[in-house]
C-alpha cells in the first residue's frame, strides 16, 4: 500500500508573496534517523517547514497529524477574503485628493502566528547555525550577514550577550533584529512574513457584506482600552511576555496585534500625496501594530504604518510568522485535520 493526500478541490490561488523554499530537506543518510530529525524539528518549532510537500510525503501518519495539530494550536486560521487597507497619504494639510482612502485588497487564507517570535524561539535559529546557513538569506545581504551581531560580537539580536537572550526575558517578543534578521527566521520555519494586507485582516476582522467590509478598528472592539493593550500608558517602559495581555486577542485569538512591538511586514512601504503613488527616499519596510513605548491613541490602530529601514535594529520591532495554506500539503476540505487516502501500489 502507498499513501496519498486527499486533495481539496478548490484551486490553487496566486501567491501574494513569494513562498520561501524549505530551508533544508531531510537527507536519506545523516548521523540522526530520520524519526529522531523529525522531533528535532517539532521541538524547534518547524511544523509548517514538516508540512511542505516535500517532506511531508515521507512522514507517518502520527508525525503528520502532530504537526498540524501544532500549526493549528500555535497559528490562527484566516480565511481568504477582502480587507480595506488604509493609504498612507502625505498629502499637504489642507490639500484636495479626490482618490481613494483605502484599497480593497483580496487576501488568500493563510495560517499567522498567534504569538509574536520570543527570545527563546529565536535561540534555537541561532544555535541551530540560523546565521550560517546561506540558503536562508535574500543572496544580496549575505555578504553583510556576519555583521548582524550582539552587544558581545557574537551573532544574534543586538542585546544579547554572547549569543544568549536575557534569561528573564525568554518568553518577551525578540527585538534588535532587522528585517533580513527576521525573514531568515521565517524561513527556517517553513513560513515568510505577512503580508501588510494580511496583517491588517487579521486586526480588524472584515466581515463581508454587499457593501463593503465592516472592519474593526481595534482587535477588540471599535472603542480603545488602555488595558487591553502593552503601550507608553500601560507604564511598563519595556517588552511584556508574549501571552499578556490576552484582552486584546483579535477576533480569531491573535495576540499583541497592538502593543508590546512594532512588526515587520512583508510588502514595502506605499506613500500616497494627490493620488498618486510617491516613491520614498530609500527602500523601506512596513512595520505594525505600535509598541510598548507608542504614546499617541492615533498609532494604535489596525490601519496605523510606519516604516523602517530594512536593516534597522531597533529595540522595539520585533515580528511573528505566516504561511499559506495553499503552501502546505493539501489537507481536507473541512480543515479539521490531514487525512490519508490508502491506495493500491
Amino acid at each position: 500500500m502507498r499513501f496519498s493526500w486527499r486533495r481539496s478541490q478548490q484551486a490553487r490561488p496566486r501567491a501574494a508573496v513569494a513562498a520561501p523554499e524549505p530551508a533544508a530537506a531531510m537527507p536519506s543518510s545523516a548521523p540522526q534517523s530520520r524519526a529522531e530529525l523529525v522531533e528535532v524539528m517539532l521541538r524547534s518549532g518547524r511544523w509548517a517547514l514538516l508540512l511542505r510537500p516535500a517532506l511531508a510525503k515521507d512522514l507517518s501518519l502520527d508525525q503528520l497529524h502532530r504537526a498540524f495539530d501544532a500549526l493549528r494550536e500555535h497559528s490562527a486560521c484566516l480565511p481568504a477574503g477582502i480587507v480595506h487597507v488604509d493609504r498612507w497619504q502625505i498629502d499637504a494639510p489642507g490639500s484636495e485628493s479626490h482618490c481613494p482612502e483605502y484599497d480593497p485588497i483580496e487576501v488568500e487564507t493563510v495560517y499567522l502566528d498567534r504569538y509574536a517570535v520570543t527570545n527563546n524561539q529565536f535561540q534555537a535559529f541561532v544555535e541551530q547555525g540560523g546565521y550560517r546557513q546561506e540558503s536562508l538569506w535574500q543572496p544580496d545581504v549575505w555578504p553583510r550577514v556576519i555583521e548582524f551581531v550582539d552587544s558581545t560580537g557574537c551573532q544574534g539580536p543586538r542585546d544579547w550577550i554572547d549569543g544568549q537572550h536575557a534569561a528573564d526575558f525568554r518568553q518577551h517578543p525578540v527585538v534588535g533584529i532587522n528585517w533580513f534578521e527576521a525573514d531568515a527566521y521565517a524561513r527556517w520555519l517553513g513560513k515568510r512574513l505577512p503580508t501588510s494586507a494580511e496583517w491588517v485582516k487579521a486586526a480588524c476582522s472584515p466581515l463581508e457584506t454587499e457593501a463593503e467590509p465592516i472592519q474593526r478598528k481595534y482587535p477588540w472592539s471599535d472603542s480603545f482600552d488602555h488595558g487591553r493593550a502593552n503601550l507608553w500608558s500601560s507604564g511598563r517602559a519595556g517588552t511584556a511576555a508574549v501571552d499578556e495581555f490576552a484582552q486584546g486577542d483579535s477576533l480569531e485569538g491573535v495576540r499583541q496585534l497592538i502593543g508590546n512591538v512594532w512588526e515587520w511586514t512583508a510588502s514595502g512601504v506605499e506613500v500616497w500625496s494627490h493620488g498618486n503613488k510617491a516613491t520614498p527616499s530609500q527602500p523601506l519596510k512596513c512595520i505594525r501594530g505600535g509598541s510598548f513605548d507608542t504614546y499617541f491613541d492615533s498609532q494604535t490602530t489596525c490601519q496605523f504604518q510606519s516604516g523602517d529601514t530594512l536593516l534597522a535594529r531597533r529595540h522595539n520591532i520585533g515580528f511573528r510568522c505566516a504561511v499559506s495554506a495553499y503552501d502546505l500539503a493539501p489537507l481536507c476540505e473541512d480543515n479539521a485535520a490531514p487525512e490519508l487516502v490508502a491506495e493500491a501500489s
